[in-house]
């Protein structure tokens, strides 16, 4: 907020909705509401979070964190104090680019100059703080990479006001900047009489497909998956679950299309869910990452994280379209004193006991409906495996009745892993499982009735400030459908805004906001010829039961790593360091001699 200067006004930013209103202070109302947004037609996704006024007061200056510029306002009569101030109405005259998400303005005092603070200015750069030291066995100080993922470099941007020749080309570059052509083609009304095919051309347009699933995993970079790929771009120097652990996502991405360009948009899980659900992260989420003092919405139980443009299952509903989830943003209670290995027996044995006294419920009111009442998340007790019986089982029921829900939501979590924790698996054992899951999964739906009109599309919240030769926001994800390419390596630079928007286009749901609209689809991976060969599930190479050893029987760095292990929060998901997790995770897979690949680790793009 800031006040005219003779306090006549107030000018409030509304993040939420674009804009910014005006009150009268004396009579206590809005005198105006000015929208912010680089034009008019767009819809909402400019995050304006922070303003500032020329000294005459004629100018309103507005943040518009989510555009990476400032917008900058020419007042009405009815909104100013000041002589210059002309026109019925107030408009955005130009457009200003800033650094990573600008989040707070001041003008100096002869109104030439504007100092912008820029949120995340040029990204995953800073030097850790407030991080506890650490040290390895041996006494050497383990520094941690200071590329940390929560250690964004935030800016201050000095721009001289500009005149109004370069204020237009300020704009036309703000513009560039965010695809401003290409988002208002996207808005294009769907044509008439077009044939179907796998992803339209406009939001709205027929396709092929009439279901579509979503599942989301959490939490791994390419280069510690696929990284020995040689099909794609991968380090192999780099890989924890190599094929060894990971048959079936390699069998997935060899015989269907492997993506090595493919971004997360977001670097964890409190943001990562955001991204695949919503395809926008709200300023009150950009402004947590000093360190997440109000919440940690990965599970969507803070509604104040939620985007006013809503959630892909309300954009389908909204559309009537049917839609079921299995373990997205959800709370969850296990039965008391129940472990892993009593689901594991269970699962083994075929039974449900423990299933069945699971009791989960959605966070969010829409879906409550819609939600799998015994499909659990966090903590990671119950194995992939389980969930994917508890899915496949539902699934038969569906083809016994002829129908299937146009969304599904299925959460695979456990190749987060527990770490190196007594009574979990090892990190192979869990990432396994949740290979062997997503395999089971896969081949399920691929012999089913549905699967000449299926898509499913499998991605990882976040990369969890993993190590990947080209950049630490790379991870996994792959497109499975009869009409994917086969053996196929699409290098187009995707991220999860772009599948977002690619299930609107598979659905004929419209954009939801600036970010899907301005996306680039995941169009090349697709061809108009039909194969409808079935996925065959890869069996396990390493067993799902192997457990980490107790901690009395290890010594040296094993178990100075175990009982690290054991200090960590891995109850709720991304509650751990991130740093010592990876640390774990590395030495547990790859050997305690070893060195870890500083070099790699939280890699943001720069050497």
């Amino acid at each position: 907020m800031v006040l005219s200067p003779k306090g006549r006004f107030l000018y409030v930013a509304n993040a939420n909705s674009d804009s910014v209103s005006v009150l009268d202070t004396a009579a206590e109302k809005v005198v105006e509401t000015i929208s912010c947004r680089p034009q008019g037609r767009l819809p909402f996704g400019s995050g304006s979070n922070a303003l500032a006024l020329s000294p005459e007061g004629a100018t309103l200056y507005v943040a518009n964190g989510t555009n990476n510029c400032l917008a900058v306002v020419k007042l009405s009569r009815q909104a100013s104090e000041a002589k210059e101030a002309t026109g019925e109405k107030s408009q955005v005259v130009g457009l200003i680019p800033t650094a990573w998400y600008p989040g707070a303005i001041k003008v100096s005092t002869d109104g030439k100059r504007l100092l912008v603070a820029n949120i995340k200015g040029y990204g995953s750069l800073a030097p850790p703080k407030e991080r506890e030291e650490k040290k390895d066995p041996t006494g050497k100080v383990l520094t941690p990479t200071k590329k940390n993922s929560h250690d964004h470099l935030g800016v201050i941007s000095i721009i001289e006001v500009p005149e109004s020749a370069q204020l237009e080309k300020y704009t036309a570059e703000v513009n560039r900047n965010n695809r401003l052509a290409y988002s208002l083609a996207g808005l294009e009304k769907p044509r008439a009489a077009i044939q179907p095919v796998p992803v339209p051309q406009r939001h709205g347009e027929p396709s092929i497909f009439k279901h579509i699933v979503y599942i989301i995993k959490e939490n791994r970079t390419y280069d510690q998956v696929l990284g020995d790929m040689k099909e794609g771009n991968g380090d192999p120097r780099l890989i924890l679950f190599g094929e060894e652990v990971t048959p079936n996502h390699h069998a997935l991405a060899r015989e269907f299309t492997l993506f090595d360009n493919f971004y997360c948009s977001g670097v964890l899980s409190a943001d990562g869910h955001t991204w695949v659900n919503e395809a926008y992260v709200s300023d009150y989420l950009e402004r947590s990452f000093g360190g997440f003092t109000r919440s940690y919405p990965d599970d969507g139980s803070d509604p104040l994280a939620y985007a006013p443009s809503g959630f892909l299952w309300d954009n389908a509903l909204s559309r009537k379209k049917s839609i079921r989830n299995y373990g997205e943003y959800i709370k969850n209670k296990y039965p008391d004193k129940a472990t892993w290995s009593d689901f594991y027996k269970e699962y083994l044995a075929g039974t449900s006991t423990l299933s069945d006294r699971i009791r989960c419920e959605s966070n969010v009111a829409a879906l409550k409906p819609f939600t799998h009442p015994q499909y659990p998340w966090f903590p990671l007790l119950m194995p992939d495996v389980y969930r994917a019986r508890i899915f496949i089982n539902e699934l038969k029921e569906f083809e016994k009745k002829g129908s299937f829900p146009n969304l599904t939501y299925i959460t695979l979590p456990c190749d987060h892993t527990n770490g190196t924790n007594v009574g979990s698996p090892t990190p192979k054992a869990m990432v396994a499982d949740n290979d062997l899951a997503l395999g089971q999964i896969i081949e399920a739906l691929t012999h089913s009735k549905f699967w000449p009109e299926m898509c499913i599309f499998v991605v990882e919240d976040d990369p969890q400030n993993g190590f990947d030769h080209v950049d630490a926001h790379r991870t996994v994800a792959l497109v499975i459908s009869p009409y994917t390419k086969r053996k196929y390596v699409d290098h187009t630079n995707y991220n999860q805004t772009g599948m977002v928007k690619t299930i609107e286009l598979c659905l004929g749901l419209p954009p939801m906001n600036q970010l899907d609209l301005s996306a680039t689809p995941m169009r090349n991976c697709f061809q108009a010829k039909v194969n409808l060969a079935p996925y065959v599930c890869k069996k396990a190479r390493i067993k799902l039961n192997e457990m980490n050893p107790l901690l009395k029987s290890l010594t040296g760095k094993a178990r100075y790593w175990a009982e690290k292990s054991r200090e960590l929060d891995l109850e709720e998901g991304d509650a751990a360091d991130e740093d010592t997790l990876n640390r774990i995770l590395w030495h547990s897979v790859r050997g305690y001699d070893t060195p870890y690949p500083e070099k790699y680790a939280g890699k943001k793009g720069e050497d």
